[in-house]
């Protein structure tokens, strides 16, 4: 590769342009220029490749989630959880499809790295609970995880106390980043945000999910964002969800949230108010002549104190 190189004596001085041409000529600049340039090449290249080669270490029994380090990747098939799984900042745990998880009450699991969740249609990835009627706690994002799903089924989940002492994210609390596509929560409930409270933090629903028959005891049926960003794309379904309060599908509170198009709300409810969405003190920004709202009680959106 030819690299041109430019070195602007001062032109009133003969005799330097002559020092700088015979430099030139010789060759030394352009062999020492090459020789940096291709050094550098090659630790560019090594770095590429050691980034790509970061040693994922497949894990098959249920002892190996004790302990999560480095890139692990739990292999098919179902696994009785007795303990809290954790997954430590710098770390990161990947479900594949074929993967199904049962906890028992009181465990779940606390990602302070990354979980990803990899299923296929068909071949969801599994998050539940051993005894249906007891539960299991949920999944916790800390402030610097982030958790990544897409064809998953997250039901039975109970939620756990929030930095508030409030039980609340049936199935998933978020205070890091949280994204989901072409994945199921139901069934979920807590206190606040029966499938999904976000505290502070960052939620994308993307396409294709499916809210159905969470609960929360007071608001926020399905989901719950407090003071953090909630974005929900295109065809996303929240149907029977329930909040004792306000809020049957959705409630904000000094948050945003913003929505998409082609969404459907249906047969959701409030004992008082936001039978499908209640925004209270947040920005909540919808057209929804481009949504369906069907059966919600004992309305659609609520907006107001």
């Amino acid at each position: 590769m030819e690299h041109q190189i430019q070195i602007i004596g001062n032109r009133k001085d003969g005799r330097l342009d002559s020092l700088v041409r015979e430099a030139l000529d010789s060759g030394l600049f352009r062999r020492a220029y090459e020789r940096v340039m291709g050094i550098r090449t090659k630790q560019k290249a090594r770095t590429k490749q050691e980034s790509q080669n970061i040693e994922k270490k497949l894990i098959s029994s249920v002892d190996d989630l004790k302990e999560i380090e480095g890139v692990c990747e739990l292999q098919p098939g179902k696994y009785n959880i007795y303990f809290e799984i954790e997954i430590p900042e710098g770390s990161k745990l990947i479900l594949p499809a074929g993967v199904e998880l049962y906890f028992a009450e009181n465990c779940g699991i606390t990602c302070d790295g990354e979980l990803e969740v990899k299923g296929k249609k068909g071949l969801e990835v599994i998050i539940s609970a051993l005894d249906k009627d007891k539960g299991w706690k949920n999944i916790v994002v800390g402030e610097k995880g982030k958790a990544k799903f897409n064809y998953a089924k997250v039901s039975y989940g109970r939620g756990r106390k929030d930095k508030d002492g409030d039980v609340s994210g049936g199935a998933v609390s978020v205070y890091g980043e949280f994204y989901a596509d072409n994945s199921v929560f139901e069934e979920n409930s807590a206190k606040y945000g029966g499938a999904i409270r976000n505290y502070k933090g960052k939620v994308e629903i993307g396409e294709n999910n499916v809210f159905r028959g969470n609960s929360a005891e007071n608001n926020g049926g399905a989901i719950r964002n407090y003071k953090g960003k909630v974005e929900i794309g295109e065809n996303n379904v929240f149907r029977g969800n329930s909040a004792e309060n306000n809020g049957g599908a959705i409630r904000n509170y000094e948050g945003k949230v913003e929505i998409g198009e082609n969404n459907v709300f249906r047969e959701n409810s409030a004992e008082n108010d936001g039978g499908a969405i209640r925004n209270y003190e947040g920005e909540l920004n919808i057209d929804k002549s481009k949504n369906t709202f069907i059966g919600n009680k004992p309305d659609d959106i609520y907006i107001g104190d």
